[in-house]
């Protein structure tokens, strides 16, 4: 058990301590489950002992304010010196290393904390291959959602991360290892439709179809997820521009999807 202490006042936190990062829990009311309060990735960070009154560590770096951790102890003090410091310095040998990136704690995303984590994530990191626009400047993540996806013909379903934006959808694997994003193709919302295909198959499936490209099926692992792209996806065919007032943007990579 960990105290990080904040400008203004102490918490009582915990701290669990990954191969590349630390995860940082509260205990919730009645002390049943765990609640998740942050994630420090361990690369650019700097341990020291606390020089103050009370036993404790400082964690600090350039991208983050110095937190203050006191252990209660001095030997689980320097427990926690030694084994950040040791790790720390593990992961400067692996830059390219899929420890290196918080993607290997954060995919597949299948608690809520790692997909609120994850969408911060994405508009601070470099996207391999990235095309158009910048990520930051596409608004807000209406949902991130795992899925897989295949064309309607092949049937031969690959796993992507679909993103949904106020005018597009984004479609992004993981790269070899898990060390980062790549970029796999968009879609302006404007110019799809999504059509139900569950009751047929027996799974939690749709089709995405639309003027300018093939149909996609996209299945889900959770009804939860379906129910979601459902919902922002499906609208009805009044609502769609026609293609003489305003054509959807081609996107340049549909066929890696």
């Amino acid at each position: 058990m960990n105290r990080p202490l904040s400008q203004q006042e102490a918490a009582e936190r915990y701290l669990v301590l990954f191969p590349s990062h630390v995860l940082i829990l509260s205990l919730a009311p009645g002390h049943q489950t765990f609640v998740y309060q942050g994630l420090l990735p361990l690369t650019g960070l700097r341990v020291r002992e606390h020089q103050g009154s009370q036993t404790g560590l400082d964690i600090f770096g350039s991208m983050i304010e110095t937190r203050t951790i006191f252990c209660g102890t001095p030997d689980k003090c320097q427990l926690w010196v030694l084994g950040l410091q040791y790790r720390i310095q593990e992961l400067k040998g692996q830059n390219s290393g899929p420890c290196s990136s918080p993607l290997s704690l954060l995919v597949p995303c299948d608690e809520p904390w790692k997909r609120q984590e994850l969408r911060s994530l994405l508009l601070c990191s470099p996207i391999q291959q990235w095309e158009g626009k910048p990520i930051q400047h596409m608004g807000p993540v209406q949902a991130l959602v795992p899925v897989q996806v295949a064309s309607a013909g092949s049937r031969e379903f690959q796993d992507r991360l679909l993103l949904l934006f106020a005018e597009d959808l984004v479609f992004l694997s993981l790269s070899p290892g898990g060390s980062g994003l790549i970029y796999q193709g968009k879609l302006p919302r404007s110019g799809i439709q999504a059509l139900e295909k569950s009751a047929i198959l027996g799974r939690l499936e749709f089709e995405m179809t639309g003027n300018i490209m093939e149909p996609i099926l996209v299945a889900c692992s959770e009804a939860e997820d379906y129910e979601l792209c459902l919902f922002h996806l499906q609208k009805p065919n009044t609502h769609l521009p026609s293609m003489a007032s305003q054509p959807p943007i081609i996107p340049k990579k549909v066929k890696r999807i």
